[in-house]
């Protein structure tokens, strides 16, 4: 069996018309909807044979037909027409980055605005890489026995950490060992700072162990929080309102490595991901675009929502955030 131009209009038609309704399609409302140019009879045999290919299927004996996740996809991806995004819409997407200081603050801001827009759950994440390093970091000695210290990222993300140390620090010994903690971890990146890195760090600065080991504790847990995703949720209370949608599992994809899982870095341009592929999350659609600030730095903005959204004016919406948060950080140099 083949997909002619026939066939093909067909299931165009019942996708459509089921992103709209939600409700089973039949013959005769299609041969209206082609003009009367094609019989109810003929219909039938078309719908039997994308049934047979499953792209469509019957609910229930007496109904028309609706799409399976796969005929769905053929239509988003080969069928469905795609919106062009207004000019205002485009000022406004570009206007929400433009006095953001920082990558976090601005994939904050596209999370924070793609929920607000689609009314569905929003996602973004800070990108992670070999190339992320530490720009800055600075120790403050507070008394005798504390201290804070504050990590500067070259993708301008702030991380401060308060430490009890091990006994009480001298205002000698502990610029003595700021300078040394400043020359040695300035320049460095994150993924190189490992438990074994940090191990041998501490070995260096031996004569003051008992004093310093809480820092070094402290500094591999604060790198290892900055070298995880960073990921932004937003509009979580949006999946609560579609009786179609389990809330409580979709909102444990969402705060969980299974949406990392799901996600690609390999891929261009917008990308949908459906129920059969959502760890059983059934009736639910994810569309998600990758942003690049190098070739092995790369993040990403999408929603997660119902099955029957509205594809064709979503997907060139978080194409576009995608690509204006990628253009305002590369133009802003905010991760160098």
């Amino acid at each position: 069996m083949s997909l002619n131009e026939r066939k093909l209009a067909v299931l165009s038609l019942i996708s459509k018309a089921y992103l709209k309704t939600g409700e089973p399609v039949g013959s005769k409302a299609l041969s209206l909807e082609l003009g009367g140019s094609v019989s109810s009879a003929t219909i039938r045999n078309d719908m039997a044979e994308l049934e047979a290919l499953g792209l469509l299927y019957q609910p229930h004996t007496s109904a028309g037909r609706i799409p399976t996740v796969t005929g769905l996809r053929l239509y988003i991806e080969r069928l469905m027409q795609r919106k062009k995004l207004s000019k205002d819409k485009r000022e406004f997407i570009d206007s929400l980055f433009s006095n953001v200081h920082s990558v976090e603050g601005a994939v904050s801001a596209a999370a924070s605005a793609l929920a607000d827009y689609t009314k569905c759950a929003s996602f973004s994440t800070v990108p992670t890489g070999k190339e992320i390093f530490i720009k800055k970091i600075d120790l403050i000695k507070t008394d005798g026995q504390t201290m804070i210290f504050v990590i500067l990222t070259s993708t301008n993300i702030v991380k401060s950490s308060f430490v009890r140390l091990g006994a009480e620090a001298t205002d000698v010994n502990f610029e003595v060992f700021k300078n040394f903690i400043t020359e040695k971890l300035t320049g460095t990146s994150l993924s190189d700072i490992t438990l074994p890195f940090v191990q041998t760090l501490a070995a260096e600065f031996m004569e003051y162990a008992l004093i310093y080991s809480p820092f070094f504790s402290s500094l591999l847990s604060v790198c290892d929080e900055l070298n995880s995703s960073g990921l932004k949720i937003n509009g979580q209370d949006n999946l609560f309102n579609d009786i179609h949608i389990n809330a409580a599992r979709a909102l444990e994809v969402l705060n969980s490595d299974s949406l990392f899982n799901i996600i690609s870095h390999n891929s261009s341009g917008p990308m949908i991901v459906m129920a059969d592929n959502l760890d059983m999350l059934s009736n639910t659609a994810l569309i998600y675009s990758n942003y690049h600030l190098s070739d092995n730095l790369i993040g990403s903005v999408g929603i997660l929502g119902p099955s029957r959204l509205d594809y064709g004016t979503l997907i060139p919406l978080i194409d576009y955030f995608s690509k204006s948060l990628e253009n305002m950080l590369k133009n802003a140099e905010l991760y160098k």
